[in-house]
């Protein structure tokens, strides 16, 4: 099995067992109940089950049942905007629960998430949790979007009447967005603490990668993993922008007001549509054509600006137009996949894989919860697929990058190297060891001229490979050896001391003896050597080879080689 399927199926079933565990977990298979004129009756229930409060609360606008001695009264489902009672977004008010058929004096949890801007709880009439300051003013009221949880105890009876006073003056939907969740306190402790750890976990590695494919993106210049690196910030945005909003709590300076935090949530998902096929056009099974590319590029440039700007009743415009055109580019999408099959430049069993998990986790989350984790993870599991296959892509450039310098290298004709390399070397001396001791050998063939000029090119070139083969057997495997033009050679041998180098040179001068055989001929060279010693720290390697040149025309004139 091919180690590309090996990795794919690993991932699949860390996917797999990923979502089994969670789902296991109860972390996303919150049940319900429903109140009917703000009471609630609670069934006996295990330590591992958590409710949601849903149905018809009290509903007390602009008064805070808990300080007010009178106030109007209405019925209003816990995660129904507000405005239709108050005629605003921005107000006060609060919400009323009495929860019966409780354990007497038995500890239970409650945990809220983005309840208005600030919010206050009380558990018969006790302080339980407050987020932000609670306010009947815009002045006074500071606002706070953190999850928050807290432990209350049942009366004497078994009741417990929750109190959630609520402000927002910062116009977005009123109210509570979630309905509370309820259970014993060891399931809420769990619920809060497993999706805190979900989405901290998912949040530092697709922040993770983003960093590693923007730093790939600088080093190739690579579109593809610019595109990975922008997807995977974008995803990072939208899951510290929902849930326990625990980035804001790590980081008290990106405490936004929550129409910001909601505005930069939308803008995240808008954003993200795009850059997928932005990133999916780089990829040869899906072509687009070019004006719908340069299309593309334009949300970059209006949306910013639109989503700064727009209220939320707006931006839920906008989102209804966004899930109508994720809708047409799914089926786009759908068809280039069907195109690319039938002309074999996908495999199409990964893509099917990949997209089911995808779009099951999606529905499983609009379907049967309306808990986020498993979508995200299904989408972290997709960026990292994607990733995977823009690794290989760079990969494969950084190979053929280093198989392009590595020939840049080499002279094609002997395979030694060049005199470019050995130029390099003269620029860049912090190659060499500054403590290691080394000689400059300089060397030049006799009457190879005469061979090349008597029987042609073809038997020079031939001459010059076999007598790059006897230096090679002459040197060490650290040595270097350069063919500096013609039929002169330099290398830079690493020595213990100066009788080493004298060895190489008589290992040289004895394997130029044996006659070169080719064919029907036996041709004789010799050659001239020169050498002088390199000390790194102090010398200069241009002037050191400068004078292994002279000496070796020294012992060329002293052998009467001319």
């Amino acid at each position: 099995m091919q180690r590309s399927n090996i990795a794919f199926i690993t991932l699949i079933l860390f996917a797999l067992s990923m979502a089994f565990w969670l789902n296991e977990n109860d972390i996303n298979q919150d049940a319900f109940l429903v109140a009917q004129n703000g009471v609630v009756r609670i069934p006996t229930i295990q330590d591992n089950e958590t409710y949601r409060l849903k149905g018809e609360w009290e509903f007390h606008p602009n008064a805070f049942v808990h300080t007010d001695t009178s106030y109007a009264m209405t019925y209003l489902a816990s995660n129904q905007d507000w405005s239709s009672v108050l005629g605003s977004q921005q107000g006060y008010a609060s919400y009323v629960l009495k929860l019966t058929h409780l354990e007497p004096n038995h500890i239970y949890g409650l945990l809220l998430e983005e309840a208005g801007n600030s919010h206050r709880v009380y558990v018969n009439d006790k302080l339980i949790l407050e987020n932000g300051l609670v306010a009947k003013n815009a002045l006074i009221y500071e606002p706070a979007t953190y999850t928050t949880k807290a432990a209350f105890v049942s009366d004497e009876k078994g009741e417990a009447r929750v109190i959630i006073e609520i402000a927002n003056f910062d116009g977005v939907k009123g109210g509570l967005i979630q309905s509370p969740l309820f259970g014993s306190l060891n399931a809420i402790d769990y619920v809060y603490e497993l999706t805190l750890m979900t989405e901290v976990f998912i949040f530092a590695g697709l922040l993770a990668i983003a960093f590693v494919f923007l730093f790939l993106h600088f080093i190739v210049n690579d579109v593809r993993s610019l595109f990975m690196a922008i997807l995977s910030a974008l995803v990072a945005l939208r899951i510290s922008t929902t849930g326990t909003h625990f980035i804001y709590m790590a980081i008290p300076y990106f405490d936004l007001p929550l129409i910001w935090i909601i505005r930069i949530e939308y803008l995240s998902v808008f954003l993200m549509l795009p850059v997928m096929l932005l990133l999916l056009g780089t990829f040869d099974a899906f072509n687009y054509p070019p004006k719908l590319q340069q299309f593309l590029y334009v949300p970059f440039l209006l949306m910013p600006m639109v989503i700064a700007f727009a209220t939320e009743g707006i931006l839920v415009v906008i989102f209804q137009i966004f899930q109508i055109v994720l809708i047409i580019s799914a089926i786009y999408l759908i068809f280039l996949i069907v195109q690319a099959y039938r002309m074999q430049k996908i495999k199409l069993t990964r893509t099917i894989v990949i997209m089911i998990l995808i779009f099951g986790a999606i529905a499983y989350n609009r379907l049967y919860n309306d808990r986020n984790e498993i979508a995200y993870f299904m989408l972290y599991v997709f960026i990292l697929f994607v990733g995977t296959t823009v690794m290989k892509r760079f990969s494969l450039i950084r190979s053929h990058s280093e198989k392009l310098a590595s020939t840049a290298k080499i002279d094609h004709l002997t395979g030694l190297f060049n005199r470019g390399h050995l130029n390099q070397l003269m620029e860049d001396s912090d190659v060499f060891e500054l403590d290691q001791k080394y000689a400059v050998i300089f060397l030049d063939m006799n009457n190879f001229k005469e061979i090349n000029d008597e029987y042609g090119h073809e038997i020079g070139d031939q001459v010059l490979r076999i007598s790059a083969k006897r230096l090679r057997n002459s040197c060490h495997e650290s040595d270097r050896i350069f063919r500096f033009g013609g039929d002169e050679f330099v290398i830079i041998a690493r020595l213990k001391d100066e009788m080493d180098v004298k060895k190489v040179i008589k290992r040289i001068r004895d394997n130029f003896m044996e006659p070169i055989a080719l064919n029907h001929l036996y041709l004789r060279i010799s050659v001239a050597i020169g050498y002088t010693p390199f000390n790194p720290s102090v010398d200069n390697l241009k002037e050191v080879i400068s004078n292994s040149d002279q000496r070796m025309y020294e012992d060329k004139r002293k052998n009467k080689f001319k």
